[in-house]
């Protein structure tokens, strides 16, 4: 039984220690020099008083060196605390006052003494003969392997725990739902300080896959030689990432169709357009969407390719992942697309808890469920359902309308350079959908604008109001923050 991805990590580099694992920007790097680098770290880090539970601040920089300090952590019984590359000081001190770690590892200077005193940069931490030796611990299932702290869309950032083992469960769900075959070797141009990526990480080291590292998809020639050279098998997407891709190329990337095994697609809201753009440029590779969250990852799957157009579907539970449908008060309901309630979800990938918050933890956490505030249903056929965040959905004279429906639709009009749909409360429909748009008010016509959602949406979800505004706040991966921007509009 698996208890730990660095325990099959250790074995694949005992086993084929010259199979590539990761290739980054500074070259290629097989199982057995990523475990070596991972030792060295971990001595580095024992010198540094680093032991069981410590918990070691790292931030990341996309490389090999990055997977190889967090396998470090594990050697030593350590808990991983990711942080953005660029993350602004002030979250960097959250995460620090929060977390109490041990040690920062980084090549970024900071300016406050206090995490200034325990930074060491990446090229400082190894020792050298460290690789040598064999003391190191041995991961169970309920031992903490990392905090990962989210991106505090919907209020402040919390910090969840996650186990070993339920790393070892995030990765099945992932290779399990797209059939990874081993020895995958996966694109991945997403930061691994997202919990998103980190898992793909995870999945492939599981199947003994091998990561092709690239910081975004500006870069389309180095990715097409990439993909090329590497014979990648799979890509892994933001739902940004594949529009870009796709955008820039110009459809040079439809000769890897025969070669892809799939292309997985997650972090936000993937609408049409973007899918139909994955369709049309990668015909007979299997497309997937993954629904879940930093508390209860890779839950649903669903082939977009494979499975028709479903609106407002995010598929079926992966194999850890099982779904009910709750009221507000946590009771489980019975639900169709008419009657619709939040989502709740159970299985061995869910989070620990938030790190040192009891009450929080006990607030969504209940008889192994983890429940969310998504509003949706499950069918007879038992594919999952979501109209977006409760606080989101609006509800206009009883119809329950989907922001990103009409998101999607504005965003297609010329001049809309980006665009929201927040609600409004309203004293004779309860609320109003009102469409928020950053485009120049001198040439924007809100009439033409209306007539064209008239004709792309149903006449009962048609906003009734269009606002401008140069101020549609985003969270730093590209998410909506909604509720932020109903607040600065009053």
């Amino acid at each position: 039984m698996i208890s730990s991805i660095l325990q099959v990590y250790s074995e694949w580099a005992g086993k084929y220690p010259d199979a590539l694992s990761v290739v980054d920007g500074d070259g290629e790097h097989t199982y057995g020099q990523m475990y070596d680098a991972a030792k060295a770290m971990a001595c580095g880090l024992r010198t540094r008083g680093v032991g069981y539970g410590s918990r070691v601040l790292a931030s990341c920089n996309g490389k090999a060196e990055y997977l190889s300090l967090d396998l470090a952590c594990w050697l030593l019984g350590a808990i991983f605390v990711p942080v953005e590359e660029d993350a602004a000081d002030e979250r960097i001190r959250d995460i620090f006052s929060e977390t109490e770690p041990q040690i920062f590892v980084s090549d970024r200077e900071v300016p406050w003494e206090g995490l200034r005193e325990i930074r060491v940069s990446y090229a400082d931490l190894p020792e050298k003969d460290g690789k040598d030796i064999e003391r190191f611990y041995a991961p169970k299932e309920t031992d903490t392997a990392e905090i990962l702290f989210t991106t505090g869309t919907t209020g402040k950032s919390k910090g969840v725990e996650v186990t070993h083992g339920n790393n070892v469960a995030l990765a099945e769900n992932i290779a399990e739902g797209v059939a990874m075959r081993e020895g995958n070797v996966e694109l991945l141009p997403l930061p691994l300080s997202h919990s998103h990526a980190i898992r793909c990480s995870y999945a492939n080291f599981l199947r003994r896959g091998c990561l092709l590292l690239v910081s975004g998809v500006s870069q389309v020639k180095h990715i097409y030689d990439l993909v090329k050279n590497y014979h990648a098998t799979a890509m892994d997407l933001s739902p940004t990432a594949a529009s870009v891709l796709m955008k820039l190329s110009r459809g040079k990337f439809s000769v890897f169709s025969d070669q892809l095994d799939y292309i997985q697609v997650g972090t936000a809201y993937l609408n049409d357009e973007v899918k139909d753009s994955l369709k049309k440029t990668f015909p007979g590779v299997h497309l997937y969407n993954f629904y879940g969250s930093t508390e209860s990852g890779r839950s649903c799957v669903l082939d977009f390719s494979g499975d028709g157009d479903r609106k407002h579907c995010i598929g079926k539970p992966t194999v850890h992942a099982k779904f009910i449908v709750t009221d507000e008060d946590h009771r489980e309901i019975r639900s169709d697309a008419d009657h619709m309630g939040l989502l709740a979800c159970a299985g061995s990938m869910n989070m620990k808890g938030y790190w040192r918050q009891k009450e929080l933890t006990e607030s969504v956490m209940k008889d192994g469920y983890i429940f969310s505030k998504d509003e949706g249903y499950i069918d007879a056929d038992g594919y999952v359902y979501v109209l977006g965040r409760a606080d989101d959905v609006i509800n206009f004279r009883g119809i329950k309308i989907a922001p990103d429906e009409i998101e999607e639709a504005a965003a297609g009009f010329p001049g809309i350079r980006d665009c929201a749909c927040i609600p409004k409360k309203d004293r004779m429909s309860g609320q109003i959908p009102v469409l928020v748009v950053d485009a120049d008010e001198d040439t924007l016509d809100k009439k033409a604008l209306m007539q064209y959602l008239r004709e792309h949406v149903d006449a009962d979800k048609v906003p009734q109001r269009i606002v401008i505004s140069h101020e549609i706040p985003r969270s730093f991966n590209g998410k909506l923050q909604r509720k932020k921007l109903v607040q600065l509009l009053g």
